[in-house]
């Protein structure tokens, strides 16, 4: 076997600078493991192959069918979220192995992982053996010439009846190849899967391409999924409990549902008339999840600028859908698997509402006196530092919590401020020495919590290289995000209650 794989590996072309990278990765593994009998055979050849791996997957090049057959499943190698990788180590992954060749370019549906609250699909395209970046399929996704069919890549969905479906979906391109998310929450009425019989018990997805890049043809490729392992190995709680808040608004946490790569709370916001008139944004809210020894297991910490949901925990947040209109939204706040955990407990911890301030708050300074030494500040507790700095690398900076941020150069405002325990940010507005006001070409906060309690937010500004670094900058805010403490619990076990009435608005 080893030499099967040796030999696979070695056909594959991978360019110069990856197979050095893939020798730097032998070494550093020879370092840290501290192989004594390195150059025996059974060690050589398990080296390479799991440095390797990676490589070969990332470039799309795990097409080859002997190296496919030595791989458990695809998503171990590719950047998806852990609540992937376990259903696929726990046997949900499935090979499909259907293709599609015209114009010498194939269309290959790979692997999907069934799991009928988030069904994953990996597809990828190939010319002469090699992988073509999945890109091509999105050139031409919406034509320009209304002479031609306005959707020349289309996906349509039926179930086992013939009865087309209209499902959510979005994609991840994933190396080369790319990945298909569908929702069957779709199929329901109302959107509103209330037992796993409201789900077909199998899927056909129609890939209906007909462009790839500048060439024409024809890919059309019918792919049956069956969903009844998956149906099996799903759960549906219901739980129908409401918090009421003094605010103006209820939150209805209607379901609990575990699937092999997810689990996930349904929960409903109502406003009334008085929350409305108050606060005109959504409300936002944290709540935690624990289990019997009172573990947190899952948190989701929702506010409407990411940067602040400092408290989430095991949360999945690009699988976090909304759904409704306003004055009534329904969310799916998606976790990473958490169906074998037992006793579990629901804590609804803090409600955010957003503040105004009787009068503004403003300073004035030039941006080159500040690139030389910070400004602090101090109002109503809150101590604040301003300092500013030039960006002279196109590349992106990496913050400390790991996101790059700020391609290209440029110039960087940054507000440190020191902000108590019930405050996360505050609302900055900031405008030139002629009163014009000044936009940022991005900007992103970095939010902390000391032992205490207390919020640390320091905020960045950044100016794209066009924007000239003015005389004068003045930074104002009248509005912050307050954080109210709730204690409110629920055990997460089936209710008998009934659905919950319509909240008055």
């Amino acid at each position: 076997m080893s030499n099967k794989v040796t030999e696979e590996i070695e056909s594959i072309e991978i360019p110069r600078e990856l197979r050095e990278r893939s020798k730097l990765g032998i070494e550093q593994a020879r370092r840290e493991l501290g192989l004594r009998t390195w150059r025996s055979k059974l060690a050589k050849t398990a080296a390479i192959a799991a440095a390797s791996a990676g490589l070969i997957v990332a470039l799309g090049a795990a097409t080859s069918p002997t190296f496919a057959s030595y791989v458990k499943s695809l998503f171990t190698f590719y950047n998806v979220d852990e609540g992937l990788k376990k259903a696929a180590d726990e046997g949900f992954a499935e090979p499909v192995n259907r293709e599609v060749t015209d114009q010498g370019i194939t269309l290959k549906v790979k692997e999907v992982v069934n799991d009928v609250f988030r069904l994953s699909i990996v597809y990828g395209l190939e010319k002469d053996g090699k992988p073509l970046d999945t890109d091509l399929l999105f050139e031409n996704f919406t034509p320009t010439d209304p002479a031609q069919d306005p959707y020349v890549n289309e996906y349509t969905f039926t179930d086992e009846n013939g009865k087309e479906l209209k499902l959510s979906r979005h994609w991840q391109k994933v190396g080369n190849d790319r990945m298909l998310y569908l929702s069957l929450d779709d199929v329901a009425p109302g959107k509103d899967v209330k037992f796993l019989t409201d789900l077909p018990n199998k899927l056909f997805i129609d890939f209906n391409i007909n462009q790839i890049g500048e060439t024409a043809g024809k890919w059309h490729l019918n792919v049956p999924i069956d969903l009844a392992k998956a149906k099996a190995s799903a759960a549906i709680i219901p739980l129908n409990k409401r918090y009421e808040s003094p605010l103006g608004f209820s939150l209805d946490f209607l379901q609990l549902r575990h699937g092999p790569s997810k689990s996930e709370v349904l929960v409903q916001v109502n406003e009334t008339q008085q929350w409305k008139r108050s606060y005109q944004a959504d409300p936002s809210f944290r709540y935690q999840i624990k289990d019997g020894q009172g573990r947190v297991i899952a948190a989701e910490d929702y506010l409407r600028w990411a940067d602040l949901a400092i408290g989430r925990k095991n949360a999945i947040p690009k699988f976090a859908i909304g759904q409704g209109s306003s004055g009534k939204m329904r969310y799916w706040h998606a976790f990473l698997p958490f169906q074998e955990a037992k006793n579990l407990k629901l804590e609804l911890t803090t409600v955010y509402t957003e503040e105004r301030m009787a009068k503004d708050f403003s300073v004035s300074f030039d941006p080159k006196e500040i690139m030389k030494l910070p400004l602090t500040k101090e109002t109503e507790g809150k101590k604040l530092a301003f300092t500013a700095r030039m960006k002279t690398e196109e590349a992106k900076e990496r913050l400390s919590d790991g996101r790059e941020v700020f391609q290209g150069k440029g110039w960087v405002i940054e507000a440190d401020q020191q902000l108590g325990a019930d405050t996360l940010d505050l609302k900055w507005a900031l405008q030139d020495g002629q009163g014009r006001e000044m936009i940022p070409g991005q900007q992103v906060a970095l939010l902390s919590q000391d032992e205490k309690g207390n919020y640390r937010n320091r905020t960045l500004f950044f100016f794209q290289d066009g924007a000239a670094v003015p005389d004068r900058v003045t930074i104002t805010y009248n509005r912050y995000t307050k954080a109210n403490p709730v204690s409110w619990s629920i055990p997460l076990e089936p209710s008998s209650d009934p659905a919950l009435p319509a909240w008055p608005s």
